[in-house]
Formats: C-alpha cells, sequence, structure tokens
C-alpha cells in the first residue's frame, strides 16, 4: 500500500508517539524505511540571531542541537529488525520542508498536538493544512502505541475513494476493519414542512437507509473487501454519526478519504474531514 514513511516531530510528547507509530508500521511498506525529520522554524532561528552576531551562527547551534536531539529521539525506539531509521534536520517553513524532504515516502506520520499551544507545532490546524496541501496520506497519531491497530474504521462517502480508503484500513489494521457511511435524511424536514404524513416520511427514510446499506455492500464487495469487512450505515449528521460510531466501535484508528465528490472537496479537505480529523479520539489516516 505505502512505499515509505517520513515522521515529523518537534520533541514533543506527539512528536514521540509519531516517531514509535511509524517505526511500528514501517514493515508493512515495500521499503521498511522510515525518514525521522525536524524542521527548525523561524522562531526559534530569530531568537538565536539576537545572541550571536558572526553569519551563521545561529543556523549551526540550531541544527546541531537538534540533530542530537533527534538522534537521541530514534536511539530510544526499538525498531523491528529490517527497519532503516533516516535522521534529517532541516531549517525554513513547515509545510514546505516536509514536502520537499518527503521524496518517495507516501505516507507521513504526526503527532496530533505540539509542544507549544494548540496553535503551534502539529496542533490546532497544522495536521488539516499537511492533510490538505499535500499529495502523502496523513496519519495523526493522538494515543500511545499499544501494538497493531486492532479495530479499523473506515469512514467512506461511497465516492471514488472507497478503493483507497479501504485498502489503506486493510493495510493498518491487525484486527478487524468496519466500512460505515453517515446518511442524513435531510428530505424528512422538507417532507414535514409540506405536510405529508409521517408514515410517508418514514417509509421514505427507511428507503433512504436500505439504498445506502445496498451501496456500501456493493462497493466493499467491488473494492474487494466484501468477505473481511463488516458494512453499517448510521444516521444523522456526518460528523456527529461518524464520530458516535468510532465511540460506539472502540476503534483505535479512523480512516477517510481526502477527496469527495465536488471541486470544493479537491480544493479543501471536507469539513467532515476536518472536524473528524480534529474530534476524533482515536489515531486518524487521512488518505488522499
Amino acid at each position: 500500500m505505502f512505499t515509505g514513511i517520513l515522521a515529523a516531530t518537534d520533541f514533543s510528547e506527539d512528536g514521540g508517539l509519531a516517531l514509535e507509530r511509524a517505526v511500528h508500521l514501517a514493515p508493512a511498506t515495500s521499503t521498511a524505511v522510515v525518514t525521522a525529520v525536524h524542521v527548525v522554524e523561524a522562531g526559534p532561528l530569530t531568537v538565536l540571531r539576537s545572541l550571536f552576531g558572526e553569519p551563521g551562527a545561529a543556523e549551526r547551534v540550531a541544527l546541531a542541537s537538534a540533530t542530537l536531539r533527534l538522534q537521541e529521539a530514534l536511539a530510544a525506539l526499538a525498531p523491528p529488525a529490517g527497519v532503516v531509521l533516516r535522521p534529517q534536520v532541516r531549517t525554513g517553513r513547515l509545510l514546505p520542508e516536509l514536502h520537499d524532504v518527503a521524496g518517495a515516502d507516501d505516507l507521513l506520520v504526526v503527532g496530533a498536538r505540539g509542544q507549544h499551544d494548540l496553535r503551534r507545532g502539529f496542533g490546532g490546524s497544522t495536521p488539516a493544512r499537511l492533510a490538505r496541501a499535500g499529495r502523502q496520506a496523513v496519519l495523526v497519531v493522538r494515543n500511545a502505541v499499544a501494538g497493531p491497530y486492532r479495530q479499523v474504521l473506515a469512514a467512506l462517502d461511497l465516492s471514488a475513494s472507497t478503493p483507497r480508503v479501504l485498502g489503506a484500513a486493510r493495510w493498518a489494521s491487525g484486527g478487524t476493519v468496519q466500512a460505515v457511511h453517515a446518511v442524513e435524511f435531510s428530505l424528512g424536514v422538507a417532507m414535514a414542512h409540506a405536510g405529508v404524513e409521517r408514515a410517508a416520511i418514514e417509509w421514505q427514510r427507511q428507503r433512504a437507509l436500505a439504498d445506502a446499506r445496498l451501496a456500501l455492500v456493493q462497493q466493499v464487495a467491488e473494492a474487494g473487501h466484501g468477505d473481511a469487512t463488516d458494512s453499517v450505515v448510521v444516521e444523522g449528521y456526518p460528523t456527529a454519526a461518524l464520530l458516535g460510531q468510532v465511540e460506539a466501535s472502540g476503534c483505535d484508528l479512523l480512516v477517510l478519504g481526502k477527496h469527495g465528490a465536488t471541486l470544493a472537496d479537491e480544493l479543501f479537505l471536507g469539513s467532515v474531514s476536518r472536524h473528524l480529523l480534529a474530534e476524533a479520539p482515536c489515531d486518524v489516516l487521512v488518505v488522499p
């Protein structure tokens, strides 16, 4: 499924979790290589430049310090046999540097929160920015690594992304995969306002749910995962319904697609994906 992993860390607790999860997943990639990267951004360099008069001294000190910390972080890991760790320290803006160093790596692993506040490091909107702007899949790690993912939930919108989302879910799973699709029967409100009888509205609602279940089962089967995947349709506003299913299933990984069926979804990370990325209590994998 994936060729190689780029794991970004800012030396926060969550950054350490990202490194640990990347190393754990590496044997399942085709190269078993993890490129571990730390980006020294403008803020720390500005402070250092005020302390050193010599041109370039701040950059040298920052790179040397970050390189030592990254080497120490990697030395604390216990990679499986055959896994290669490649440290990289860069200076510049976070997103461009990550995209530049990625190369053939097609899975980016980051922590959910950074070492400062929710608007810095990998917190706040940065995971969403990475998922929106990058060509790689992005795994946002929130929880400690306790082995393989045992319960994986694949959120499907019944678009062309279904095979990729299911493929990524099966790749990451060391246990079971559940495919879930959310249906919001908004037509019911309009029908009620128009004076349609409750029985007729309920009939339409049940029909919409049945059609969604059939479409979900068919797409899962066409993607080649019918025998190994449980399919569930949940009702309600997609974000709330899917978060409810995350809690009900006890999943430790949620996999969802970056793109939906519209041009707007191609240009911006969809609102449902963005909210799930921010609010899901489990790790989240966004697939392009």
